[in-house]
């Protein structure tokens, strides 16, 4: 049974994969979604701006959120840290967005450094110039099909990731793990 690994997360992909076997059958990450290739008229990917509420707002600025996190990264011996819900994305990084309705979240993925520093991977036509000079320092947007590559990158370094099995996608579980982080 072919699968999207980029839609199951890492746990959710082994109890597939569990429940396959029992049946008889095998689960195959897939790299292309079968049903993106018949999907007649699929809507375009959403591009609402990216904002920047302020302080006021987020209660605490996303330097200081990211050192909190960078400590606890630094502590545990760990690189680096993979963002994969909007909401924490959203939060860390104190930015808004309309991607999913009624929620302000910016579609896409972030890596924290251990340096407190947050990689963004998103669609760069929601960062308006005015928003990308009030980007707090140590916070990078870079196009969403970069992703991919800076996972490999983290795999090159040897680096020691952390990203959760319930809550990140088995692609990036496997991307990660491929490439040697």
């Amino acid at each position: 049974l072919g699968f999207d690994p980029w839609l199951h997360t890492g746990d959710g992909a082994a109890r597939y994969r569990r429940a396959a076997a029992k049946a008889g059958a095998e689960l195959s990450a897939e790299a292309a979604n079968p049903i993106d290739a018949v999907w007649r008229n699929q809507p375009p990917p959403p591009l609402w701006p990216i904002a920047i509420p302020g302080v006021a707002l987020a209660g605490k600025s996303s330097s200081k959120k990211r050192e909190e996190i960078a400590t606890e990264l630094r502590k545990a011996g760990e690189d680096a840290a993979v963002l994969t819900h909007p909401d924490s994305i959203a939060w860390l990084a104190n930015i808004r967005g309309g991607d999913v309705p009624y929620t302000p979240f910016v579609l896409g993925f972030a890596i924290l450094g251990r340096d407190a520093s947050l990689d963004i991977y998103t669609d760069q036509r929601k960062l308006l110039p005015s928003v990308k000079a009030a980007l707090e320092p140590g916070i990078r947007v870079h196009p969403r099909g970069n992703f991919e590559g800076a996972l490999a990158t983290l795999g090159k370094s040897k680096k020691r990731v952390r990203a959760g099995r319930a809550g990140t996608s088995e692609a990036i579980l496997a991307a990660l793990k491929d490439a040697g982080a």
